[in-house]
């Protein structure tokens, strides 16, 4: 397993715990949006962030929580993980994830930084979403036996229909440390990524009833 490699790596000096802020601030971001009741973006990112940090510490770390913590993936992280949007959400995440870990191998190649750059986006954005589901199913679950109703009901036909494995999408306007910024997609509008759109589309039209989550 690539990620392994991250073994061998060092921790970051001045003993930084960067996954642990990286929580930390996802958790803020959580907070501070009112969405503590409802699972979203934010909870499936810190979920991921600490599987990894579960199974290797703070080991080839170096600086990740400056990528998650730019301003503008917070339109990003207060998507509901059961919205239409989730998939471009979370393959924003991933790309900004990714677009870091590039830079960084491109500067100082490890063995960590190889195997984080080893999984391209929309893989990142398969693992992100996948690794969250026990804990977005929990918040989804307290929330509908909550007896006060601070919550929104969880719908999941509403949720996201994943591209083909392997397609291509490139940067969603938040790519990290390049000097661009393209528009940044409007997560709560409906308007998606043509790609993203296309592929709904396609896969709506061509197997109504394949429709699952």
């Amino acid at each position: 397993m690539p990620l392994n490699d991250l073994n061998q790596d060092p921790v970051p000096e001045g003993g930084r715990r960067p996954r642990a802020e990286t929580q930390r601030y996802l958790q803020q971001q959580i907070d501070a949006s009112g969405n503590t009741h409802n699972a979203t973006v934010a909870h499936g990112a810190g979920f991921a962030t600490g599987v990894i940090q579960a199974g290797y510490g703070e080991r080839g770390a170096r600086d990740v929580d400056r990528a998650f913590m730019d301003p503008r993936l917070t339109q990003a992280y207060n998507t509901p993980s059961n919205s239409s949007a989730a998939w471009d959400a979370n393959l924003d995440v991933a790309t900004q994830d990714h677009g870091y870990w590039t830079d960084q191998n491109a500067a100082h190649s490890t063995p960590g930084s190889r195997a984080a750059v080893a999984y391209d986006p929309v893989t990142r954005t398969y693992i992100q979403t996948a690794t969250a589901l026990p804990q977005q199913f929990n918040v989804h679950y307290r929330n509908e036996l909550d007896p006060h109703g601070r919550h929104q009901t969880a719908t999941y036909g509403q949720t996201y229909n994943p591209p083909p494995q392997g397609q291509s999408y490139g940067s969603q306007g938040q790519s990290y440390g390049n000097g661009n910024s393209a528009t940044q997609p409007a997560y709560g509008s409906g308007h998606h990524s043509s790609h993203s759109s296309h592929h709904r589309s396609s896969h709506h039209h061509g197997s109504s009833g394949s429709r699952r989550k």
